[in-house]
C-alpha cells in the first residue's frame, strides 16, 4: 500500500514506521521512513513524502478471516511507540485498513439448503452433553454477497424458547460479505442450554439482516421446496 506523512518537526529519536496485522504478528514490515532514505533526525516541519509497504502472507496463515491493518510509529532503543491523535486533537489507534485472506473456493460443492440465492448449507450437526450443544454449521457460498447476515440459532423444548444464539460466522472473523463464490466455511457454536436439556428439543437455525431484522427465505436444494425462513434440528439427533 501507500502512505503519505507530513512531518511536525525534527525529531530527534530513531523513528521507525510499522504495518502489521493484528492478530498475526509475522505479518507486518517494520522500516526507516523513506525506505531508510529520510532519517527524522533529518525532517523539516511541514515536509511530505510517500511510502509504498509489502506485506507478505506465510503459506500457513489462517484462511477465512479478515486481519485489521494497523500503522504507527515507534523509537528503536526503547521501543517507544508514539501516540496517535486525529486532525481534532482526539487520540487514535490507527487503522489503515483490512486484510481478508480467503479460503479456497471449490468446484460445485455440496449443500442441503439454499438462503436466499447467496449461500447454501449442509446438512447441521449437533454434539449434545446433556449441558451444553455444540451446533457445527458447514456453509456455502454460492455467490458473492455485499450484506453481512448474522445466523440465529434458538434452542426450543416443550415449544419455549430456552436457549439463543446470535452473531455472524466464525466469530465475526470472516463475514458473508467476504466470502468467495465456492468457499466452504466451518463453524462450530457453543449453545448452552443447563441440565435440562432433553432428547424432545430441537434447534431451529436461520440467517438474517441485523439492519432490518429481515429474515433468509429458504429452500431445499433437491427439489426447490420452501421451508420458510428456519430449519429444525432435532437434539435426539445429535451425535
Amino acid at each position: 500500500g501507500r502512505f503519505l506523512f507530513q512531518a511536525m518537526a525534527t525529531e530527534s529519536r530513531h523513528v521507525v514506521v510499522y504495518i502489521g496485522a493484528e492478530g498475526d504478528e509475522r505479518i507486518s514490515q517494520h522500516s526507516y521512513p523513506a525506505g531508510g532514505n529520510l532519517l527524522a533526525s533529518d525532517w523539516q516541519a511541514g515536509q511530505k513524502w510517500s511510502e509504498h509497504h509489502f506485506l507478505e502472507i506465510p503459506a500457513d496463515t489462517e484462511a477465512q478471516r479478515i486481519y485489521r491493518l494497523t500503522a504507527g510509529l515507534y523509537d528503536v532503543p526503547s521501543v517507544y511507540t508514539f501516540t496517535a491523535y486525529n486532525s481534532a486533537g482526539n487520540q487514535i489507534f490507527p487503522t489503515i485498513g483490512q486484510l481478508i485472506v480467503h479460503g479456497q473456493p471449490a468446484h460445485n460443492p455440496d449443500y442441503t439448503y439454499r438462503f436466499g440465492d447467496s449461500i447454501g448449507l449442509q446438512e447441521p450437526v449437533v454434539r449434545n452433553d446433556g449441558v451444553q450443544i455444540q451446533l457445527c454449521l458447514t456453509w456455502v457460498s454460492l455467490k458473492r454477497t455485499e450484506t453481512n447476515y448474522h445466523y440465529f440459532a434458538h434452542v426450543i423444548e416443550n415449544d419455549e424458547l430456552v436457549s439463543q444464539v446470535d452473531g455472524q460466522p466464525r466469530q465475526g472473523d470472516y463475514p458473508t460479505s467476504a466470502w468467495l463464490s465456492g468457499e466452504v466455511i466451518e463453524d462450530c457454536i457453543p449453545v448452552d442450554v443447563g441440565p435440562t436439556s432433553g432428547a424432545d428439543g430441537h434447534i431451529n437455525i436461520g440467517l438474517y439482516k441485523l439492519e432490518t431484522f429481515g429474515r433468509l427465505p429458504i429452500t431445499r436444494r433437491d427439489d426447490d421446496a420452501s421451508l420458510g425462513d428456519f430449519i429444525t434440528v432435532d437434539i435426539a439427533q445429535s451425535n
